[in-house]
């Protein structure tokens, strides 16, 4: 059986258990197939500089978060911390031999210690990626060094797998990061995101969102100016939205603001049986982001049976037709009103079995695993 080594970017720990979920599901999805195993490495406020915890096939190693207070010191001082770590958790497991493979999960630093250990050791090495900066869009995408290295992890992998075809495309032409591609979706939990066949509210039908706190990226503004117009022609709708993040305190201002407190319903940071719990409570979903690579909550409010309106951007368009819901283009913002309103009159008419159906064939923990283990045969055999 292949021993696969993840070095994971993001990954869920006791103190955020759901950050880099869609990375554990991934992980999951091979379970039957391969042997895995986890290194984390993260940075942490604490007196001595590495900290230990081994369980299950994981090896999570906290390294000192703060040092002298000099900051440009101190960043130097935590990349190299970083790799230590790294190589404490890696000899946990492997101090005596090697894995079959390396799965990266998000660059830089990972990769770094992934491209080490096929110069080092011949360990081939594969790399999934989920960040948006590749994105023309995102503006965290800059500096030489960070292009060399990306570059170089990515041009020596055995295999580069993005999670949508637009994602695909921004780094191979708009970053010109050469590599061997191949798009494998994320999984979704079916016995979390499954239709519950609960009982609508058709009173005050339930809109759903989720969505981290930051308003150049979920395009908030646009949405709670839409939910204003819409409260003027309408009552008989809320706005449920999960996410915490920078933005919380202006977001919280604008809809003091305007006076739609009572339209909206925040409910910050939940957990992902909640988060079910309440899609199955709504209407459809919605997500008018300004970039995106490929929402989870789309695909988990689909397994749900429900339809959404999203945004044409990044890889939506490849996860939703017009059987599943609306793509509106983000150009566009006056047409939001007038599509929420035709949702909420009209949800009932999308074919939710069909939307399940959709999304289970994509999006299961089956089809995806098997995807994952014959990329990871071909790229062991690349390496003989």
């Amino acid at each position: 059986m292949l021993k696969v080594l993840h070095i994971p970017k993001w990954f869920p720990t006791q103190n955020a258990p759901y950050d880099g979920i869609f990375v554990q599901r991934h992980i999951e999805a091979t379970s039957s197939l391969v042997n895995n195993y986890v290194i984390f490495a993260i940075a942490k406020t604490q007196k001595t500089w590495f900290e230990l915890n081994v369980e299950d096939k994981k090896a999570f190693v906290y390294y000192k978060k703060e040092i002298s207070g000099i900051q440009f010191f101190d960043k130097i001082i935590k990349i190299v911390l970083y790799f230590m770590a790294l190589q404490r958790a890696y000899n946990c497991f492997f101090q005596f031999e090697k894995p079959s493979l390396v799965h990266v999960h998000v660059l830089l630093r990972t990769g770094i210690f992934a491209y080490f250990l096929q110069i080092t050791q011949q360990v081939p090495y594969v790399i999934t990626e989920h960040w948006t900066g590749y994105l023309p869009e995102n503006k965290h995408y800059k500096g030489f060094l960070l292009h060399f290295f990306n570059k170089l992890i990515i041009k020596n992998a055995k295999y580069v797998l993005p999670v949508s075809y637009h994602l695909q495309n921004a780094m191979q032409n708009f970053r010109k990061l050469k590599g061997n591609y191949k798009v494998v979706n994320n999984v979704v939990d079916n016995q979390i995101f499954y239709p519950q066949n609960l009982v609508l509210n058709t009173q005050k039908k339930q809109i759903v969102m989720v969505a981290d706190m930051v308003i150049a990226h979920k395009n908030y503004i646009s949405i709670l100016k839409s939910i204003s117009e819409l409260s003027q022609i309408r009552k008989d709708f809320k706005l449920s939205i999960f996410g915490e993040g920078p933005d919380k305190e202006l977001i919280f201002k604008f809809v003091n603001d305007n006076k739609i407190a009572d339209f909206i319903e925040f409910l910050g940071y939940q957990t992902p049986q909640k988060i079910a719990k309440v899609m199955n409570e709504s209407a459809f979903l919605l997500l008018y982001s300004n970039y995106e690579n490929a929402p989870c909550c789309i695909s988990e409010a689909q397994f749900c049976g429900l339809p959404v309106l999203v945004s044409n951007v990044g890889g939506i368009p490849e996860m939703v037709s017009e059987k599943e819901g609306i793509v509106l283009e983000i150009t566009s913002p006056e047409q939001l009103k007038s599509q929420l309103n035709w949702m909420l009159d009209n949800y009932l008419s999308f074919d939710n079995e069909h939307i399940v159906n959709m999304s289970q064939s994509r999006y299961n923990y089956k089809s995806v695993g098997e995807k994952l283990f014959k990329i990871y045969e071909e790229s062991v055999k690349k390496a003989r």
